[in-house]
């Protein structure tokens, strides 16, 4: 470029698919020491540029951080490169645990072949004779079955092939954190109970995005975490620019999921950023929401399960720093009258030990 432009072109094969490239630019505005950078999109086919980003003095190390994570986030919510929800996994989201809605889980399962196998091989595997949904829903419950379809419907959303990560295990750490969350709401913070299921089994949805779309980089990150026995969340910045909470809430609002459920996703690693009060909007606020509300007690009961699940070995998210509870979590468990020594959480793991045990999830410590 010339009149003291220059550029950095960040891309690869995807974005060449859409004839496009990310272009930063950077300038040194007169008089000024501090180099600006400018992102752009650059259309092959129109030879024209996207309006820019406006403009910000950033750190001439930066720039990586900034284009990779502009570039996830555009991949991220591409309905072209990602898979929408699975419709059967949308109207799951939408039954409640009413014995009354049994008749409409069986027609939703049974609408997906597919789905109706692994739900009964699931079923089958965890010690249960089961040849039919119905017979499923008589002998396993609205909830168990409404919990189980859900799993093996997200499990299959994305086609992962050659990953060297243990997707069993994956799947069996996102199961047992949603089943542990159910378990400890259930205890202490019942008005939880019906979101924590699907909270905590999509927390951590963002590491498939990275597994999908930068598999190397992210083996490589999971490694780190591994050897140096740090968190993955961390690691993940460092190296990709971006970490596998913010991008599971990228997806989650493209799929248009509830805010509850995004900033799971989101602040799972990080409450302490988590809001704690929205304000309401008109006409008067329900009983005991003048303030506004808040989904940080939901976010904190996901990290809480997240981190008893670690503690358990319970399957694997790849995460290997020691589990340690932030100061913001603890505070948020104070309220619930939590006590976070380890031999006073032994009947609380004691709990979820028994309900993974019922799902089947006993592979605990590998």
């Amino acid at each position: 470029f010339k009149g003291g432009f220059s550029a950095i072109v960040y891309t690869d094969y995807l974005r060449f698919l859409f004839n496009k490239a990310d272009i930063l630019i950077k300038t040194r505005p007169y008089n000024s020491l501090q180099p600006h950078f400018t992102l752009f999109t650059f259309n092959f086919c129109t030879a024209e540029f996207s309006t820019p980003h406006t403009p910000h003095p950033i750190p001439q190390n930066f720039y990586l951080p900034l284009v990779r994570t502009e570039y996830i986030k555009k991949v991220t919510q591409s309905l072209i490169s990602l898979p929408t929800l699975p419709t059967v996994a949308a109207q799951l989201f939408e039954l409640t645990d009413n014995v009354s809605e049994r008749g409409e889980l069986e027609q939703i399962i049974s609408s997906d072949p597919v789905l109706t196998a692994r739900l009964l091989k699931m079923t089958n595997s965890r010690g249960e004779s089961v040849t039919g949904i119905h017979t499923a829903i008589t002998k396993l419950g609205v909830e168990q079955v409404r919990d189980i379809s859900l799993e093996a419907s997200m499990s299959n959303v994305f086609a992962l092939k050659n990953a060297t990560v243990d997707l069993q295990k994956f799947w069996d750490h996102c199961s047992a954190v949603g089943i542990a969350a159910r378990t400890i709401a259930q205890e202490y913070e019942p008005s939880l109970s019906t979101d924590a299921f699907t909270a905590g089994l999509l927390h951590d949805i963002g590491k498939v995005v990275l597994l999908q779309y930068m598999g190397r980089e992210f083996e490589q990150a999971i490694e780190k975490s591994r050897l140096e026995k740090r968190d993955l969340f961390s690691v993940e910045k460092e190296m990709l620019g971006v970490d596998h909470g913010q991008i599971g809430a990228w997806l989650a609002e493209n799929w248009q999921l509830p805010r509850s459920i995004q900033e799971v996703m989101q602040y799972h690693h990080d409450l302490s950023r988590c809001e704690t009060k929205y304000p309401l909007p008109p006409p008067m606020p329900p009983s005991g929401l003048a303030g506004g509300f808040s989904n940080r007690p939901l976010v904190a009961l996901v990290a809480f399960a997240d981190i008893l699940c670690r503690i358990l070995k319970a399957g694997d998210g790849g995460n290997y720093a020691p589990p340690e509870f932030s100061e913001a979590l603890e505070n948020e468990l104070a309220k619930w009258k939590i006590d976070l020594d380890i031999n006073a959480l032994q009947p609380i793991l004691l709990l979820c030990i028994d309900e993974l045990n019922k799902r089947g999830i006993t592979n605990y410590g590998a």
